[in-house]
């Protein structure tokens, strides 16, 4: 009989890490940004990733279908600064294709405009300008309550 020593030293023997209770794991929401201009995404994307709660991608209006269609996001972060612009379409474009992913709009619209503009929809309008801490607040706020 030939014995094959399993460990040689005490040492090797580790303790196994306490696993945490279900309360305690933080899961990370999909987020996908969706802004024309490269700043803006870079930026938010900096004040969401320090929050270590959000697993984040970003695109423009055109790249954001094609995101949609091959991965599964939590919510969309959009950008509309205008009536007819290609954030509107975008969302119009979503919801004709229903997803049912949560939207919040970033805009400097009105409220009521928006809501004119895209009647159903939407999670949550924030009005421009704004803090990223009242953005990181509104966006776990509504995000815990779903």
């Amino acid at each position: 009989m030939i014995r094959i020593p399993i460990f040689t030293q005490l040492e090797q023997f580790k303790p196994i890490p306490k696993m945490s209770s279900l309360s305690e794991i933080k899961l990370k929401r999909k987020v996908l940004i969706v802004d024309d201009d490269i700043l803006i995404r870079y930026a938010i994307r900096l004040f969401l990733e320090k929050e270590k709660c959000f697993e984040i991608s970003e695109s423009n209006n055109e790249e954001a279908i094609h995101l949609l269609q091959n991965q599964s996001f939590d919510f969309l972060l959009v950008d509309i600064e205008e009536e007819k612009s290609k954030g509107v379409k975008l969302i119009n474009t979503i919801r004709s294709k229903r997803h049912s992913v949560p939207i919040f709009v970033i805009s400097s619209l009105d409220k009521p405009k928006i809501k004119k503009i895209i009647p159903f929809g939407l999670t949550h309008v924030i009005e421009r300008p704004f803090s990223m801490s009242s953005l990181i607040k509104v966006l776990k706020e509504k995000i815990s309550s779903n």
